[in-house]
């Protein structure tokens, strides 16, 4: 049996701004999960025509998945968001391409047809969790 593979349309993006990394920066208070709430809830607002129910996977990227960056960022910040339990969420640590993996993955499963609707990206908060935090090299000998 052929397999089809159906078109891919990015409905809208969303992002947070920028900001210094440090105590000195606007967001150093804010945690990189509120940070991904903000910006799904966000994304919700602005399509009020997609329903919550009908998404079938959050996939988030975070290179150092600790504190609030952690927990399946993809899941936690999906049940956050206002998203209902039924929907699944994973994260993804690719380093610096980690949104660009959580974007093409769901992509991929759009495409070949396991997904209809996903919500894909990225949160790095480098002055909550500098990159490599909580990582300590060790030797085999």
């Amino acid at each position: 049996m052929p397999r089809t593979v159906r078109d891919v349309v990015f409905v809208d993006g969303v992002r947070t701004p920028f900001g210094k990394a440090g105590p000195k920066g606007v967001y150093h208070e804010t945690r990189a999960d509120d940070l991904v709430v903000k910006a799904i809830r966000e994304l919700l607002r602005r399509n009020p025509g997609l329903d919550p129910k009908k998404i079938d996977e959050v996939a988030i990227a975070a290179t150092t998945q600790i504190g609030d960056q952690g927990l399946t960022i993809g899941r936690t910040a999906g049940i956050l968001a206002g998203l209902p339990t039924s929907v699944p969420g994973y994260s993804i640590d690719r380093m610096c391409a980690g949104a660009l993996t959580a974007v093409t993955s769901v992509a991929g499963s759009v495409a070949f047809g396991a997904y209809d609707i996903a919500v894909a990206g990225g949160v790095e908060h480098m002055g909550r969790h500098p990159m490599g935090e909580g990582w300590t090299p060790t030797r085999a000998s």
